[in-house]
């Protein structure tokens, strides 16, 4: 009963409806259900095809269904279980092909749904293979018994495919799966609605069905192409095709889908292509999870989120290729601002042992200036901390031949969290690409916060103790002075009286102008509280005794003189004391130019740590391209699953579901307990000491008024590092951020915690009854969920990475490099005694405890949580 091939029609126009209606094999074979026709009726009419169909074998095909009927669970010709409305094993009863008591389809029944299961010993079903079929549609017949070009399943749900290719004597996937399912939420058949009765029912009703087929579902030009190539030119539905898609014109437009009455209902379906491609929407599912009781699937499907903007950006981004490519995008955006600002400090500031000088002038708007960029520096460190820790826990990922031979050596290894206890079994490239990517942390780490600091200036000056004569010009003598300070146990010359200081001349030029009354009279109190003060403006200081007996010669004016400059302890501060002497009045020296009495600050930077910070920046930024790029090498094809890499637990899950392991089988779950003791270091306790010794209260408020994230005269470091450049800069620094490293290894175990509570709650929900969920995967197929982008949900890793990015800005202005620049008494720069330092702010430091004490709450907390 073969029908001739037609010759080739250019477009549906010019086929004649006689050539539409011709009364091939192919079109009386046709079973054309899902009308009206009662059961008995369509049973009647399958007969009689078969009995048109394959003359005198009747009784083969009675003999195919005998064995059937003696069947429990399964309908066939000979009813034996009429009470039964739907069929098949106990998984697969009550609604699942019905919804809301509504048949879907009467080609749409159980006995359409064919399972290829093995029966294991122990009398569990392991399911294979699933598909959607007819048993009528595919019965087996004996050699040179099939009916060519027989059309399988109903008109009205069939896929393009079976139309043209599909076969009577193979079972086949005859159904387009995505119509059945718009049916099933909308209860609207696709290539029903707008039709008559009449014209879906007429020998040409093909053409108006395939035509709304390729109207609707033919979403772009290839895909149209791959549908002609799988059907072949041989056959004679590839010319009909091609007639259908040549039919469509500016008379006659394509009307896609999304123009479908009822398609507003189904957003997610506009750009679905049932029939040629597998359907990219899981609304069924979430239609039929969201069903209640026994019989409903609710209890047996885990729940799906509707589809939405937020869900398809969440599907898109966690796929690991498209993931990577984000982090590598904020790393590069981070580094593209690294070398902007080191090009334009370097080409407009030029530096001097390693320093730059960026802005000098108000102390507020250089204190202003250092914290907000050290925000900015915190939030691109953070940015660029964060990728380049996702690059890491992807290539530790290990692979299931990695967790098998672990398994075997009596180890485990760490799935979905950090681990470096997985470097021991993943290959040679991914150790490389971890190495470098941690290595290339540390100087981040080390350096980046200390690429810009704020300059205190403190001016060298020079304290004469004389008699009342000494406005006189009386004589002095140095000697003598000498002579008096000699015998004092107190005494460091080496904290005082710089050696390349002409003390003749500068006690000459203060003797000159304080007779010529260019000094300024204070009294003793105005002068203590002004030099107590390093960073304030001053200059050299005449001090007048009462009591001239204490020394001799009588005629000798100079009782002493101290050279003081600035240094990291108090020692100079503290030597006001002469003898027995009284003090009388002090006279003051304008301290420098009017301009340098105000302006005092500089905004700084350090070239090299900029250069240091944009080359691992560089790094960092390779390596994660380098890893995008051999992605394909190093993730070999799906289907061997040895080597498919277990980035989340949903993917161990499933690979331990499809191919279980011999080494852990009839072995159950391990716990384990964290015991976690955070032992928070007071550091600066001695600092704290000497403010009490110096009489400042250390209550908050006064804390608090020390300023935050400031230097002060007494919230220095006295720890004995070298402070001269450029050596005291790297010393201090690496000092300064050592913090910040601490803090970042406390993150990373913050983290794994967290990742590690999660995922545990996510195991949980897998087989929690009432709020059973999907597995989550990097690759999700069907109703799985994707991993998360960041590794934690939103709501978890959003607030972590700002307290982490804020606790990293607090330790920066808690503990940060300083530098002192230091000032001749004429106002120009004094180099030998400028050096670097650390200062603390103790405000900053008690916000950073209590964070850093949040953060263990935080975790305490989240542990309680079942």
């Amino acid at each position: 009963m073969a029908s001739s091939k037609k010759e080739p029609v250019a477009s549906g126009a010019e086929m004649t409806e006689a050539e539409r209606s011709a009364p091939d094999a192919a079109w009386e074979a046709t079973v054309t259900k899902g009308m009206k026709e009662t059961e008995s009726e369509m049973l009647l009419q399958w007969v009689s095809i078969v009995m048109v169909g394959i003359a005198g074998d009747f009784g083969y095909q009675q003999d195919l269904q005998t064995p059937l009927a003696s069947c429990p669970n399964l309908r066939s010709m000979v009813d034996t279980i009429p009470d039964f409305e739907l069929y098949v094993y106990p998984f697969l009863a009550g609604d699942l092909l019905r919804f809301s008591k509504r048949p879907l389809a009467e080609d749409i029944k159980p006995n359409n749904v064919l399972l290829n299961y093995e029966e294991m010993a122990d009398g569990e079903l392991v399911i294979q293979d699933v598909k959607i079929s007819d048993l009528e549609d595919a019965v087996v017949l004996p050699p040179g018994k099939n009916l060519r070009g027989c059309l399988c399943g109903n008109q009205l749900w069939r896929s393009p495919e079976s139309w043209a290719r599909a076969r009577q004597n193979t079972p086949s996937d005859v159904f387009s799966f995505g119509v059945v399912a718009v049916y099933v939420v909308l209860g609207q058949m696709v290539f029903l609605a707008g039709f008559s009765d009449e014209e879906v029912s007429r020998k040409d009703a093909w053409w108006h069905i395939l035509r709304r087929h390729v109207s609707y579902f033919a979403t772009d030009e290839d895909s149209f192409k791959g549908l002609l190539r799988h059907i072949g030119e041989e056959d004679e539905w590839f010319d009909r095709f091609a007639a259908l898609a040549a039919d469509f014109g500016p008379e006659k437009p394509r009307k896609p889908f999304a123009n479908w009455e009822y398609a507003g209902k189904l957003a997610e379906l506009n750009d679905a292509n049932y029939g040629l491609k597998s359907t990219k929407s899981d609304f069924r599912a979430a239609r039929f999870a969201s069903k209640e009781g026994r019989d409903g699937l609710g209890q047996w499907i885990p729940q799906v989120k509707e589809d939405g903007d937020s869900t398809k950006w969440h599907i898109w981004s966690s796929r690991r290729s498209r993931a990577l490519i984000i982090q590598i995008s904020v790393i590069a955006l981070v580094l593209i601002c690294n070398l902007i600002f080191t090009i334009v400090a370097v080409s407009r500031y030029p530096s001097v042992n390693g320093v730059g000088l960026i802005y000098e002038g108000d102390c507020t708007t250089v204190k202003n200036l250092d914290l907000w960029v050290h925000l900015f520096i915190n939030i691109l460190s953070t940015g660029m901390l964060s990728a380049s820790n996702f690059c890491m826990q992807l290539q530790a990922a290990p692979t299931r031949a990695n967790v098998d031979q672990a398994h075997e050596n009596n180890e485990w290894m760490d799935i979905g969290v950090s681990s470096y206890r997985n470097l021991k079994y993943i290959s040679k490239s991914r150790k490389v690409a971890w190495a470098l990517l941690a290595v290339s942390s540390l100087p981040i780490h080390f350096l980046y916060n200390s690429a810009v600091f704020q300059s205190l200036t403190s001016f060298d000056y020079t304290i004469a103790v004389v008699k009342d004569s000494f406005l006189d010009n009386t004589t002095w003598s140095l000697a003598t002075a000498e002579d008096n300070r000699r015998d004092d146990p107190g005494w460091d010359d080496s904290r005082v009286n710089p050696t390349d200081w002409n003390y003749t001349s500068i006690i000459t030029e203060m003797q000159t102008a304080a007779a010529a009354g260019e000094y300024l009279h204070k009294n003793v109190t105005e002068c203590f509280k002004l030099y107590n003060d390093y960073f304030a403006p001053q200059g050299n200081v005449l001090v007048f005794v009462k009591n001239e007996s204490i020394q001799t010669p009588p005629t000798d004016s100079l009782l002493l003189y101290v050279g003081i400059v600035p240094r990291s302890d108090d020692w100079a501060k503290n030597m006001w004391a002469v003898e027995n002497g009284t003090v009388h009045f002090v006279l003051q020296a304008p301290a420098g130019p009017p301009a340098l009495t105000s302006n005092n600050c500089r905004f700084q930077y350090s070239p090299w740590i900029m250069w240091i910070v944009c080359a691992f920046n560089l790094i960092k930024a390779s390596v994660m391209l380098w890893v995008w790029i051999i992605r394909k090498w190093q993730e070999p094809a799906k289907n061997d699953h040895q080597k498919q890499v277990l980035y989340t637990l949903g993917d161990a899950i499933a690979s331990f579901m499809r191919h279980p392991s011999p080494e852990t089988e009839n072995l159950c779950l391990a716990t384990r307990c964290f015991l976690i003791e955070i032992v928070v270091v007071v550091l600066f306790s001695q600092s704290f000491d000497d403010l009490r010794r110096l009489g400042f209260s250390v209550s908050i408020p006064s804390f608090w008024s020390m300023g935050f994230g400031q230097l002060q005269p007494y919230t220095y470091l006295v720890i004995g590092l070298p402070r001269q450049d450029p050596g005291g800069l790297m010393v201090n620094v690496l000092l300064a951020n050592l913090p910040q490293v601490v803090m970042s290894i406390m993150y990373i175990f913050y983290n794994a915690m967290m990742t590690t509570f999660l995922v545990q709650r996510e195991f949980s929900h897998m087989y929690k009854e009432k709020r059973r969920k999907p597995l989550r995967v990097s690759e999700p197929i069907g109703i799985q969920r994707g991993s998360y982008f960041i590794s934690l949900p939103l709501r978890y890793g959003i607030p972590s990475y700002a307290l982490s990015g804020f606790m990293h800005w607090m330790i920066s202005q808690s503990l940060f490099l300083a530098r002192v620049t230091a000032l001749k008494a004429d106002g120009s720069d004094d180099p030998a005694n400028s050096f670097s330092t650390c200062g603390y702010s103790p405000i900053a430091i008690f916000i950073s405890l209590l964070l850093g004490l949040l953060h263990v709450l935080i975790i305490i907390v989240i542990s309680f949580r079942k």
